[in-house]
């Protein structure tokens, strides 16, 4: 998991590769969820990876992965309050301001 530091007052943390980290920890996904909230705020931007996408990978443990960053992912769209896709560069507002 990478941040851009920590946030000063009135700006705003940036998170990504939380893949990579959930690949790298042994931590739960719970614990792993734990974490992620002892260092973010409601102002928090995530920068997440889609690794659900795709043909099914063969390995167990790349299963697995794609699986936890699934369940971990919809933990946290639950909790935002805005989520903006973006494929190829094209933005698609997915939830906005607590609003399907």
């Amino acid at each position: 998991m990478e941040t851009a530091g920590s946030a000063a007052p009135g700006e705003r943390l940036v998170i990504s590769d939380l893949h990579d980290w959930l690949q790298s920890t042994s931590l739960s996904e719970s614990e792993s969820l734990h974490a992620i909230r002892e260092i973010s705020s409601p102002d928090t931007v995530f920068i997440l990876t889609e690794v659900g996408r795709g043909i099914v990978p063969l390995g167990s443990e790349q299963r697995d992965l794609r699986d936890r960053c699934g369940r971990l992912y919809q933990q946290l769209f639950a909790e935002a309050t805005d989520i903006i896709r973006i494929w190829y560069g094209i933005p698609q507002t997915i939830k906005r301001s607590g609003l399907l």
